[in-house]
């Protein structure tokens, strides 16, 4: 059960959620692209991501090992309610 951001009143407070979030991802996306980079299997690498724990092996396959590395990240978009 998780707590509801803004509960009404008289309703609910908590509700039951199924998560669906992928774990690790992040972690694989990173290792294979330094990796791939310290093989010598691309000479540009671009990452399109919005998380921020890429950044430091972005930085890694840019200047430890000499390749082009970009993480572009797309503009988010709200939600509007």
């Amino acid at each position: 059960m998780m707590p509801l951001a803004h509960p009404r009143p008289g309703g609910p407070k908590h509700v039951r959620v199924i998560k669906t979030e992928e774990k690790g991802s992040d972690v694989n996306i990173a290792t294979h692209m330094v990796n791939d980079g310290y093989k010598g299997l691309y000479r540009v690498a671009i990452l399109v991501s919005n998380d921020s724990d890429l950044v430091e092996p972005v930085k890694i396959v840019r200047n430890e090992l000499k390749t082009a590395g970009w993480r572009v990240e797309p503009i988010r978009q709200h939600a509007k309610f």
